[in-house]
């Protein structure tokens, strides 16, 4: 996951890691698959989360590189989204 992260520019600590799998492991594998890490990302609001569950996948073969598949603009948002759910996880676990 973490090279995954850092080709779009976000550089997690493993605390920070640690904290989102705990939060979003529903198996209690210590890993996430699919349907766990798309959770992570649909949106609370049962309109727009039942739009993003009706999309079709993007995954073609052959495998296209992420440059193929993400305009710049796309991947600085992807990214700040992945900075958030860092900077909600790590600021919820200073809380408790």
């Amino acid at each position: 996951m973490r090279d995954g992260l850092a080709q779009i520019g976000v550089f997690p600590t493993s605390d920070e890691l640690d904290l989102f799998v705990k939060r979003y492991d529903t198996t209690g594998d210590r890993r996430l698959n699919m349907r766990e890490l798309s959770d992570a990302f649909v949106a609370i609001d049962t309109h727009y989360g039942n739009m993003m569950e009706r999309r079709g996948s993007n995954h073609r073969y052959p495998v296209y590189r992420p440059d193929d598949c993400f305009m710049p603009d796309t991947r600085h948002q992807f990214g700040a989204v992945w900075r958030q759910h860092f900077r909600s996880e790590t600021s919820a676990e200073s809380v408790r």
